[in-house]
C-alpha cells in the first residue's frame, strides 16, 4: 500500500482542472497521484453513451492558436506530440425560423455577422464585444458558474485555501467558463504549488 509520503502531490478529481495541475507538477518531476470515482477522466470535458448515440460534450476549444494561452501550455507539457487538432471557422450555427446566424471563432467575423443580421443593434454588438466578453456576462453564470465581475475578481473562489497544503482547481477559481477557464485554473494552482515557478520566464500565463 502507498504511503502518503510516496507523493510530492494527490489530487482528487479527474477534471480538466485536475488533469492539468497534475500533468504540470509532474513536468516539473513532482510525485502526482490523482484520484478519481468515475471510469472515465475528463470530468465535462468526456463523452458519454445515449440509445446508441455517441455524445460529445465539448465539442471545440479555444486559445490554441500560436503562442496563444493553452497553447503554451499545452506546448509545455508536449501534448502536440499525442494529439492532433483541427481548426475550426464557426463554433456554432444558431438557427432560428427566419435566420441561421453563424458564431465564428474570429471575433471580427462574428462580430460583423451580428451586425448584419441585426443593423439597427450595431452599438449594442460592439458594446458586448468589450472587456465583458472576457467574463461572459454582467449578471448570472455559464454551467453554474458565477461569471459575473465580481467573480472574475474578489469573490471568485481562492486556489489556495486557509488549510495548509489543500488547493483547489476548476472553473469556478478562474474568471470565466468552460475549457478554457478549467486549463487556465489548472495552470494557476499548480503555479500557487510552486511558488511561481511556473509562470516566471516560462511566460504560460494567459496575459503576456
Amino acid at each position: 500500500m502507498a504511503s502518503k509520503s510516496d507523493y510530492d502531490a494527490i489530487i482528487v478529481g479527474a477534471g480538466i482542472g485536475g488533469l492539468t495541475t497534475g500533468c504540470l507538477l509532474a513536468k516539473t518531476g513532482h510525485r502526482v497521484l490523482i484520484l478519481e470515482q468515475h471510469f472515465k477522466v475528463g470530468g465535462f470535458v468526456t463523452s458519454y453513451q445515449r440509445k446508441h448515440y455517441p455524445m460529445d460534450v465539448v465539442h471545440a476549444i479555444g486559445g490554441l492558436s500560436k503562442g496563444a494561452a493553452i497553447d503554451r501550455i499545452f506546448s509545455f507539457l508536449n501534448l502536440y506530440d499525442r494529439l492532433c487538432f483541427n481548426e475550426i471557422e464557426k463554433v456554432f450555427i444558431y438557427r432560428f425560423p427566419e435566420c441561421n446566424i453563424d458564431c465564428y471563432t474570429s471575433i471580427t467575423r462574428y462580430q460583423d455577422e451580428l451586425k448584419r443580421h441585426f443593423p439597427d443593434q450595431s452599438s449594442s454588438v460592439e458594446q458586448i464585444f468589450t472587456d465583458e466578453r472576457y467574463t461572459g456576462t454582467t449578471e448570472g453564470g455559464w454551467y453554474d458558474i458565477d461569471c459575473s465581475p465580481r467573480q472574475a475578481n474578489l469573490g471568485r473562489i481562492r486556489n489556495k485555501t486557509p488549510i495548509n497544503g489543500l488547493y483547489l482547481t476548476g472553473a469556478k477559481t478562474y474568471p470565466g467558463s468552460g475549457m478554457f477557464g478549467s486549463i487556465q485554473a489548472g495552470l494557476f494552482t499548480a503555479d500557487s504549488i510552486l511558488n511561481g515557478c511556473l509562470t516566471r520566464g516560462r511566460n504560460l500565463l494567459v496575459y503576456g
